[in-house]
């Protein structure tokens, strides 16, 4: 279910994930709403077409986190079991603000750089197949994680550091 809400957000109870909700600050005809709505729809349609070329290439995995980039508008991270760095999106060694994406000189996942849970071990479950949101301190940003598994096995996890785009309320 789509719910187009004009001028203000709709009510609460269609923001509580029952159905998506489209928000437009202002709308002058019907038909550049939908022409609006379709450009959306047909950025992630190539979007998504994409990611399913790539997923089907060996070392896929850097294309798959530069590709991720202009969605998220943050970078990607892409771990295996072990916590080394499969890819990150390019775009971390361009940006001073990003440099906390990037790996240490081994490849790893810097530990200063993980989230507290991981740093603790505090709530963090790898079997955990939900999306987190974990939380990362100095500086403080949050992280979408979701873990990865073949089969039962934890394989390892895409991140999604919440740095340069911060998450909204509406964001799942």
């Amino acid at each position: 279910v789509l719910v187009i809400a004009v001028g203000s957000m709709p009510p609460e109870i269609y923001l509580s994930g029952c159905c998506t909700c489209f928000v437009a600050e202002e709308c002058s005809s019907v038909a550049n709403l939908m022409n609006r709505l379709q450009r959306i729809y047909n950025r992630y349609d190539a979007w998504d077409e994409s990611l399913r070329q790539l997923i089907y290439q060996d070392d896929g995995f850097q294309e798959i986190a530069d590709l991720a980039y202009p969605i998220f508008q943050n970078p990607v991270t892409i771990i295996d079991e072990n916590f080394k760095m499969l890819a990150v999106s390019s775009v971390v060694y361009q940006m001073e603000e990003l440099s906390t994406c990037r790996p240490d000189e081994n490849g790893n996942l810097r530990r200063e750089n993980m989230s507290k849970e991981m740093k603790t071990n505090q709530k963090l479950d790898l079997s955990d197949r939900r999306l987190m949101v974990l939380q990362q301190r100095n500086p403080d940003f949050e992280i979408l994680s979701k873990n990865l598994f073949i089969g039962n096995y934890y394989a390892g996890n895409v991140s999604v550091p919440m740095i340069l785009q911060k998450r909204k309320n509406g964001d799942k």
